[in-house]
């Protein structure tokens, strides 16, 4: 399975994992995505990619960490929503 999230980052999975694959282009413009986190469940997976998302943002605060992590919750239910009902805890 393979399941789309944006332009840089997919989640897939084998027989035996779930994994974050991130888009690699070549110098000739070959696409590879390439596994780069692996899980052995799909919400690991998601939440794993959420955090990787939140992390590597550029965010100076915690307000404004916040506000990215419910964008970036917010993009990933938009992409996971044919596959999976994304609520948050305690809702």
């Amino acid at each position: 399975m393979i399941i789309p999230i944006d332009e840089k980052h997919q989640i897939a999975s084998d027989a035996y994992q779930w994994m974050i694959q991130e888009k690699e282009v070549s110098p000739k413009g070959d696409i590879r995505w390439r596994g780069i986190k692996f899980y052995p469940t799909i919400e690991g997976a998601i939440n794993g990619l959420f955090q990787l998302k939140l992390r590597l943002s550029d965010v100076q605060t915690l307000t404004d960490a916040l506000a990215e992590a419910k964008n970036i919750a917010r993009k990933l239910q938009e992409a996971l929503c044919p596959y999976f009902e994304v609520t948050e805890r305690g809702k």
